[in-house]
């Protein structure tokens, strides 16, 4: 699916350019749409979704997150800067799954899958989740998950 411009732009531009991007469900994931004129850009890194949460984080070089699952928080991690690799495996099924995130990646991680992000380069990212942390219900489950 690819999407057009929608004509002239908020202050009558007309040199805009679009770019259809994918918006498969395949990992990772590029962006939905990207917009580009004599200003500079705009980027939609996701387009579907119930957010509660945004947070942003910056990881030093081999640097691991996660090792956990959340049984009803979603999770999309999007990298501004940087790499990571990312191990998964739902937790009902232990269907695994790993995959590279460049910058300007992002993947949704859903609820029942453990996660594992080990960052290869110093990275900013920013992750979006569908509830807001509770410390008191944390949602949050340790299951470690090997990188295979």
């Amino acid at each position: 699916m690819s999407r057009e411009s929608f004509g002239r732009d908020f202050d009558g531009q007309t040199d805009m350019t679009t770019t259809p991007l994918s918006l498969s469900d395949e990992r990772p994931r590029n962006v939905a749409y990207m917009r580009q004129d004599s200003r500079g850009s705009l980027t939609e890194i996701i387009n579907h979704g119930t957010w509660r949460s945004v947070l942003t984080g910056d990881m030093h070089a081999g640097a691991v997150i996660g090792d956990h699952y959340h049984k009803v928080t979603d999770v999309y991690v999007h990298m501004l800067t940087g790499k990571a690799v990312v191990h998964t495996v739902l937790v009902n099924e232990e269907s695994r799954d790993g995959f590279v995130i460049d910058a300007g990646q992002g993947a949704f991680l859903p609820a029942m899958e453990s996660h594992r992000v080990r960052f290869t380069e110093a990275s900013t990212f920013i992750l979006l989740k569908s509830q807001p942390f509770d410390p008191k219900h944390p949602d949050t489950y340790g299951l470690p998950v090997d990188e295979v």
